[in-house]
């Protein structure tokens, strides 16, 4: 019989590192390990995990497009219906909810599905230019565009002499420039 992979866990910054300043403590995990982890999945035809997640991701077609390396539409697939995956992926205490309900976590330790969705969201970050939550896309490309072709005032940005320089308005509408 083929031997159980176990769960991967994140590493964590050393103590010394730690003591120094108010980062985040657990590395994530990196491309390669992400899509390790995302492999144990076995794919239920009855997925479990899905009624233990409140917002209802649909957890193994997200974990299935990271195994296979498709991080981007993995990121696509968690915000149909979670538009905050990288607060969730670190907030929300996966071990009572959707952990709990893992098939593979009767015998073994569960997928590490809020780890899987951290790295998803943080990968998305990285990439500088994170798609928008499903529902609301269209209306919140309207506000950018109304926000970019609207009164100077509110864009924060100033062309003089062809140079971006911000501004801040004052209560009596005058623009205060910045030094930086």
């Amino acid at each position: 019989m083929a031997e159980k992979k176990k769960r991967l866990h994140m590493k964590e910054r050393s103590v010394a590192e730690r003591i120094r300043d108010f980062q985040e403590v657990p590395l994530g995990y990196t491309p390669e390990e992400a899509m390790e982890e995302a492999k144990r999945c076995i794919q239920c035809k009855n997925p479990l995990c899905i009624k233990g997640c409140p917002v209802e991701v649909n957890i193994p077609a997200f974990i299935k497009l990271v195994a296979e390396g498709k991080f981007e539409e993995a990121a696509k697939k968690i915000k149909e219906t979670n538009a905050l995956p990288a607060i969730c992926g670190r907030v929300c205490p996966q071990e009572e909810q959707c952990e709990l309900k893992c098939i593979i976590g009767v015998k073994g330790e569960p997928i590490a599905i809020g780890t899987l969705e951290r790295f998803v969201a943080d990968w998305e970050r990285s990439r500088l230019q994170p798609s928008p939550p499903n529902p609301l896309s269209q209306s919140l490309d309207f506000a950018r565009d109304k926000r970019e072709r609207g009164n100077p005032r509110f864009r924060g940005m100033s062309l003089l002499n062809n140079n971006k320089i911000p501004y801040y308005p004052s209560p009596s509408g005058r623009r205060v420039h910045s030094q930086y």
